[in-house]
């Protein structure tokens, strides 16, 4: 086992709720306590993932459903995990290899956090080839979805295309980006030519100490 990194905090219970990724011939554990903080966060190969940890799902289609379709579903489509994000909002998706989370859930709610200054809301998480894009309209989820883009010139066709589909041309309307920031500065330029300020979302780190993370590309 190469171990690249390893937290634990004082409060850390074998028991916690955690979380898995895999990535790069890589598996990054994270599990958090009962009070909602980060108690672990291993980064190695071959590391052995507790059975109660969920896979965090980065590239799976996600559906955005209201309740009422959630008992019917998509013809065509085995949705067969569903997890509400707002009041009558359900992600559905298709998992069949133990029990996961999909990454669009928590960025959901950071959107979320936005909406009761933003009622217009665009708010884009990137991660490599991965764009989600969650727009809001008059404080209601007007478009949520995945892309699989190439370039950053693929990132800002998809939301300004969709921009142009909510008619935000003509209303006020907050843009923030969630990402590394070799990205924020790079799209950051792109929107700016075309006369579109980004803001960016500050994340708060999960854990204080001393040293850095190994680079995971």
């Amino acid at each position: 086992m190469n171990l690249l990194w390893e937290y634990k905090s004082e409060s850390y219970q074998v028991s916690d709720l955690g979380y898995y990724i895999l990535h790069d011939n890589l598996v990054e554990l994270f599990s958090v306590d009962l009070m909602g903080k980060c108690s672990s966060h291993l980064i190695g190969s071959e590391l052995v993932v507790p059975e109660h940890y969920k896979q965090v799902l980065f590239d799976e289609k996600v559906w955005f459903m209201p309740m009422e379709f959630i008992q019917t579903g998509l013809p065509g489509q085995k949705l067969n995990v569903k997890a509400m994000v707002d009041e009558g909002i359900f992600v559905a998706y298709e998992f069949n290899s133990g029990i996961a989370a999909h990454i669009v859930q928590p960025v959901y709610q950071k959107a979320l956090q936005m909406i009761h200054k933003h009622k217009n809301l665009v708010y884009f998480w990137l991660h490599e080839h991965t764009l989600i894009l969650l727009i809001f309209k008059e404080g209601q989820l007007f478009l949520g979805n995945i892309f699989e883009v190439q370039n950053h010139t693929e990132v800002v066709y998809f939301i300004t295309a969709t921009m142009q589909d909510a008619k935000f041309g003509s209303l006020p309307y907050y843009l923030v980006c969630d990402a590394n920031e070799r990205d924020l500065q790079v799209l950051g330029g792109d929107f700016e030519k075309l006369g579109i300020h980004m803001d960016i979302f500050h994340n708060e780190k999960p854990y204080l100490v001393q040293g850095n993370l190994p680079v995971i590309s």
